[in-house]
């Protein structure tokens, strides 16, 4: 059976066409006759004809002409099976089965009872938007491929029906957990017109997973402050459970606290509070005990740094009487705010307090103690005073604080305590005496990165501000430098080659040892008329406040929260860094790299980090496009001074990737689908009724076939055809 149509396009030009067929060869005779009476005969009828056959031409192209064949055939009704693939279903577990497996089992029961109620059923397999070739066969199998995250019900099944048109289905059995893209139930079902069944996918509650999240503190304290480290143990678990979440220092536990999860997803805060006795940078590391079923461990552990410093810096100089030398150091650090110099003097009554009548009982007590950053001395009784195993200001000193001798006023008899000549950077040599030169300083080539040095004019240059001092009046004596001490300053003249300033460290503290004093011998008032007094001043500040910090300083530190994550996942890592002064470094740019850990040590990577907002002098970056495999990570920093690095450190970035999914299954939306499409929630317990209640007899089927006549190219050619010959009769005749 055939039958002629026409577009929509062209509906109106068919509601016109038989006028149209009528006037066309009225048209052509009312041209030829009127304009053209001396045109006569068989020509005239010619031309007449012509033109006739090119206005019917125009008409057929205009009105787009249609040619449908239909015939009537009898096919067996099919039916879809189609799981759904998104990223929910592949990772809840359920007795060791992936939703996504126990699915597919499920699917293969539903087809057995298919194949056994309804021998003749086609039935389509596929899984995620694929197209889904025809089996060869009925109840034959074809594969489909996943959709990937997040599959939108809705669309997938309305591709499905799309690419069944010719497949006569007459149901759809969806097996999904629902968790699907669009919001709310609210989705638009046109073009969907089969009934769909829907099957819920097993109720999961996941793989066991405890996790930190949200884990909040301050970068920077105060020593003595109390450190607040704050959080959330995430856990998401088929079974309530327990475990212990613990605050480590050094590999040593220092606090804990339990954690009780219910099943399901739970969160659960905690709070720890430590107390900063150290300056330095402090690193502490949050661990939470794996649970007995836990099998990804990565996110159980978390690194913190905290840098702790000191908002006070307290000096106890003790002096023999007032001297020029104390008031050259006071006035010195006079600018920095954060300094308390005090003075102690000795009396017939005792130590006394400058300034006060009060006196100071020696040796001092332990609180005492712990509140002094620096101690200052000189001369045989003050060396005496704090190298006695009775003070306590060595074991002071070993716990952070600083001790600046001044040697020049200390006598250079072997009466120098044991105790002191084992910590000192430089001491007296054997039978040494003063030497009285005119000697010109110099700045080693080694210190001019030391923090010491660190002058706050980046115009000034130390070598010149050096060479301007006039030469050192005074008294030095030949000494012997620590193998572990650094030299800051040297004296050079004719007689002696000795030097002036030294540092060590000495467990958490420094040692400072001053050659060459008094110290207004450097000619202390042309300095300040030269200008050259700041340069000193400034240097004399900062070795104050270098060896009363005390500390770990390192001046550029990387922390990397976690050795260990997942590909693709992102890795925040957080740097430190401090200027010469350490203070703050907000000018220069931190560099982070990566390399293999071949130990090859060859960077494969780099990457600018960006200034952390809420901590001063802080850098931050997110690495997440690693691929699978074992690094070192080291973050580098340029001054003008050279270039800082830090010790390199692992990270592992794992191929195994976990997503920990909403363990729910959204029941209520599976049924509202199903409802809207004509069809229900059913159970794998309903297959059977499901498969028996299917009306899938053998049905007619009117398939209709279109040809679009209008479209072809070969009506063209005849109005082309036509219209040369009416041109060519025209010129024959002369028109």
């Amino acid at each position: 059976m055939a039958s002629l149509s026409s577009s929509a396009a062209a509906g109106l030009l068919w509601l016109l066409l038989p006028l149209a067929l009528v006037a066309a060869p009225w048209v052509a005779v009312r041209a030829y006759r009127d304009t053209q009476p001396r045109v006569q005969g068989p020509v005239r009828l010619m031309l007449m004809g012509l033109r006739v056959l090119v206005l019917w031409a125009l008409l057929a192209l205009l009105a787009e002409p249609v040619l449908f064949r239909s015939r009537t055939v009898h096919m067996n009704p099919s039916v879809l099976l189609l799981v759904d693939d998104s990223a929910s279903m592949s990772v809840a577990s359920v007795g060791g089965q992936t939703r996504f497996e126990r699915a597919l089992e499920q699917r293969g029961q539903a087809a057995q009872l298919l194949r056994e109620f309804n021998g003749d059923t086609p039935v389509w397999f596929g899984e995620g938007s694929r197209r889904l070739a025809r089996s060869g066969g009925p109840g034959s199998a074809a594969t489909g491929s996943a959709t990937g995250e997040g599959t939108d019900l809705r669309a997938l099944l309305v591709s499905a029906t799309q690419r069944h048109l010719e497949d006569e289905l007459a149901a759809i059995l969806l097996f999904s957990d629902g968790m699907a893209t669009e919001d709310g139930l609210k989705v638009s079902l046109t073009g969907l017109n089969v009934p769909v069944w829907a099957v819920a996918a097993p109720d999961s509650a996941g793989p066991t997973d405890l996790g930190l999240r949200r884990v909040r503190y301050p970068s920077r304290v105060s020593r003595g402050d109390q450190l607040a480290l704050e959080g959330e143990v995430q856990a998401r678990a088929p079974a309530a459970g327990s475990t212990v979440l613990r605050l480590r220092q050094g590999g040593v536990v220092i606090d804990s606290l339990s954690v009780d999860w219910m099943a399901g997803t739970s969160r659960h805060d905690f709070r720890f509070v430590v107390r900063t006795d150290s300056v330095g940078y402090a690193r502490y590391a949050l661990e939470i005990v794996a649970a007995a079923d836990e099998k990804v461990l990565r996110n159980n552990e978390q690194q913190i740094g905290v840098r702790v410093e000191k908002d006070r810096l307290r000096v106890l100089q003790l002096a023999s009487t007032p001297d020029w030398d104390t008031h050259f150091l006071r006035h010195a650090v006079s600018a920095d705010r954060r300094i308390q110099w005090d003075v102690v003097y000795r009396t017939p009554a005792g130590l006394r307090v400058a300034g006060t009548d009060s006196l100071l009982a020696w040796p001092l007590a332990a609180d005492e103690l712990d509140a002094i950053d620096l101690f200052v001395t000189g001369g045989s009784g003050g060396l005496s005073m704090v190298g006695g195993q009775r003070s306590g200001v060595l074991a002071a000193v070993r716990e952070g604080a600083g001790l600046w001798i001044q040697l020049a006023s200390a006598t250079t008899s072997p009466v120098w305590p044991r105790s002191i000549r084992e910590i000192a950077p430089i001491v007296p040599g054997t039978g040494a005496r003063w030497v009285y030169a005119e000697s010109r300083v110099s700045l080693p080539a080694q210190a001019r990165s030391h923090p010491v040095w660190a002058i706050s004019s980046s115009a000034v240059d130390i070598d010149e501000s050096l060479s301007r001092i006039p030469p050192l009046q005074a008294r030095v004596a030949p000494v012997l430098l620590a193998s572990d001490a650094d030299l800051l300053l040297r004296a050079s003249s004719a007689r002696v080659n000795t030097p002036v300033l030294a540092v060590r460290r000495e467990g958490r503290g420094r040692v400072a040892v001053f050659n060459g004093a008094p110290l207004w011998s450097w000619s202390f008032w042309r300095l300040y008329d030269e200008g050259n007094q700041a340069v000193f001043g400034e240097m004399v500040s900062n070795l104050v406040t270098w060896m009363a910090e005390g500390g770990d300083r390192q001046r550029l530190r990387l922390t990397v929260p976690r050795p260990v994550v997942s590909r693709g996942e992102l890795s925040t890592l957080r740097a430190l860094a401090l200027d010469a002064r350490l203070r703050p470094d907000t000018r220069h740019d931190v560099w982070l790299e990566w390399a293999r850990a071949d130990g090859s040590g060859e960077v494969v990577g780099r990457l600018r980090m960006d200034p952390d907002a809420a901590t001063p002098g802080g850098r931050i970056a997110d690495l997440g496009a690693l691929p699978a495999g074992e690094y070192q990570l080291r973050c580098r920093l340029e001054d003008e001074a050279g270039s800082l690095e830090t010790d390199w450190q692992p990270l592992t970035v794992d191929p195994f990737s976990v997503e920990f999914r909403d363990p729910r299954v959204d029941r209520p939306r599976l049924a509202a689908l199903a409802r809207a499409t004509g069809g229900a929630l059913i159970d794998d317990d309903d297959f059977e009724a499901w498969a028996q209640g299917l009306n899938l007899s053998r049905r007619e089927v009117v398939l209709t076939g279109r040809v679009d006549l209008g479209a072809g190219f070969w009506l063209l050619v005849p109005l082309l055809v036509l219209l040369s010959l009416e041109w060519a009769l025209r010129k024959r005749v002369g028109l």
